[in-house]
């Protein structure tokens, strides 16, 4: 957070009242931002909600999810916020309450509402206008060199595009920790791709880089690895374990979640940021897991 601020306060041109076109990135890249914080935000809010706290504690909790709320808002980073979406769901299906369905359908409605609502914020609003607009551009472009295939999203299109096309030509085990730039780049010369599909060494998308680098080895090794972490965090959700212990299991239950729906439009595994936090988070929550199944024995 005072990363954030101090970023606004650097940019000459974005004053605190006017960033509805500035994106909030903490010194860091905006993507990475947003995402801390909302990893954050379900830390913060979960604890609030899971234990009983003062007035006064409660309220400077409520203070500091408005302010990563509005950190992942002006991130604008789009996974990010498809992701802020999924939370409420994530904790609605699976943290043990006894809270009816009826209940809960009625908490869901609501959360949806303030979706649909949300997009009248300014920047939410221009940025799901401008990726309408440019998904609508790309599908009508006939031509690899159109510009609309350089813009953010018909960038990503493209480079997702790529991915596929050479883990059909390498599908076993891909071509290879960091080929896919210069695979991509070979697709370009042939006009299949556009040259945007080679202007970053990976394709905005963890799902395709896998594929593309490792092939569809790399892809199940990937999903399995996910997959195991979820079953480990579903296994200590149970009502008989202690209200602390279900708060953890839960959260390290929403961080992988966030980091499949992260998945769909970066290679967060590629970068170093995204990639420790991921290690770490899990790695200090299995380990308040299993020192307690030490204790129990």
């Amino acid at each position: 957070l005072a990363m954030g601020v101090y970023e606004i306060m650097q940019q000459k041109n974005a004053g605190l009242l006017d960033i509805g076109s500035y994106r909030l990135k903490g010194s860091m890249h905006p993507i990475q931002f947003g995402s801390i914080s909302l990893i954050f935000l379900s830390f913060i809010s979960g604890y609030v909600f899971v234990f009983r706290r003062s007035m006064y504690e409660k309220l400077f909790v409520l203070v500091l999810v408005l302010c990563l709320v509005v950190s992942v808002v002006y991130s604008q980073a789009r996974g990010v916020w498809l992701a802020l979406i999924v939370m409420p769901v994530i904790w609605l299906l699976f943290y043990p309450s006894k809270i009816s369905v009826s209940r809960k359908t009625i908490i869901l409605s609501l959360l949806m509402l303030g979706v649909v609502f949300s997009y009248f914020i300014k920047p939410v609003q221009e940025r799901v206008d401008i990726t309408a607009k440019n998904l609508a551009a790309y599908y009508h472009s006939e031509n690899v060199e159109d510009g609309e295939r350089w813009t953010s999203l018909g960038t990503r299109l493209e480079m997702w595009k790529a991915s596929y096309l050479i883990a059909k030509e390498n599908p076993v085990f891909g071509v290879g920790l960091g080929g896919y730039e210069s695979a991509a780049r070979e697709l370009a010369k042939q006009n299949t791709v556009s040259a945007s599909a080679f202007s970053f060494y990976h394709p905005h998308n963890q799902f395709f880089s896998e594929m593309a680098s490792k092939g569809i080895s790399g892809l199940i090794i990937y999903i399995a690895m996910l997959i195991l972490i979820v079953k480990y965090y579903l296994s200590k959700l149970s009502v008989e374990n202690c209200r602390k212990d279900r708060f953890y299991a839960f959260f390290g239950l929403q961080v992988v979640f966030f980091y499949v729906v992260f998945s769909l439009t970066d290679a967060v595994m590629e970068g170093k940021v995204l990639l420790l936090m991921f290690v770490m988070l899990n790695a200090i929550v299995m380990a308040a897991l299993s020192n307690k199944d030490e204790a129990n024995k």
